[in-house]
């Protein structure tokens, strides 16, 4: 056995010399079957993209395995086609969408922090695809609420984790920090839009949320103040130079 990663061979190893594989296949993408078509775990889901899973019934050649790794032509599967699939969903599914719901996060790279940083969540409701953005750079898709709808009034806390409706409040969960341009829409903008709001360039604002128009209340330690210029710096020495 052979495992070729971005186009460059592995080592070979002896797996199951002189046998077959017969019977019905139950072929699962994106999660380990600890029985035929069965004992699934939840922990042993795929996290992340797939596409172009393609299986065929002898060894493809390397000329044929490069191909497919740089995109070039090649003959697709004759067991799996991508082009040709057909396939189902499991109620599984429902169960990995809870449990994706519940760890679902990011991380700001090290040397990203004290300074500003932008964040943009999607979610479709339609397809119950999740995904963040981080200063325009997007991350893993994930399932979070197939299907679902967000129903009844709202209550948008902005930095801080309520563990009810409208309350639940921890000390410990409170943003120490700074936070800007808040922006919630009814649907997914484009990615685009995305780059646009990260690079502070023109943008649609938010029509759930608009941060140039918003009411709110302010409870705690929270002031409301000007945007500091992220070039403080350049207007200081400006401001001297005028002085003289």
């Amino acid at each position: 056995m052979l495992v070729w990663v971005n186009g460059k061979p592995g080592s070979r190893k002896f797996i199951f010399k002189g046998s077959s594989l017969a019977g019905t296949p139950i072929v699962i993408l994106g999660h380990d079957q600890d029985a035929y078509g069965g004992g699934f775990n939840q922990n042993d889901a795929f996290i992340g993209q797939l596409t172009d899973v393609h299986m065929w019934d002898h060894v493809i050649a390397p000329c044929e395995i490069n191909n497919f790794s740089e995109n070039k032509k090649f003959q697709g599967g004759n067991l799996i086609n991508w082009e040709a699939l057909s396939y189902t969903t499991s109620a599984m599914e429902r169960l990995v969408t809870i449990f994706l719901l519940a760890c679902s996060c990011f991380a700001i790279p090290q040397a990203e922090l004290n300074s500003w940083n932008s964040v943009c969540a999607t979610w479709d409701s339609i397809t119950g695809l999740s995904q963040v953005w981080v200063n325009g750079k997007p991350g893993s898709r994930k399932f979070i609420f197939k299907g679902g709808s967000l129903a009844g009034t709202p209550i948008i806390v902005i930095g801080h984790d309520q563990d009810s409706y409208g309350g639940g409040f921890n000390k410990d969960e409170a943003l120490i920090g700074q936070l800007t341009d808040v922006h919630m829409w009814d649907h997914v903008i484009a990615p685009c839009e995305i780059n646009n709001f990260s690079e502070n360039k023109k943008f649609q604002g938010g029509n759930l949320i608009n941060w140039q128009a918003v009411n709110y209340a302010m409870y705690g330690n929270v002031v409301v103040e000007n945007q500091i210029n992220v070039n403080v710096q350049q207007d200081c020495d400006l401001a001297w130079m005028h002085g003289n």
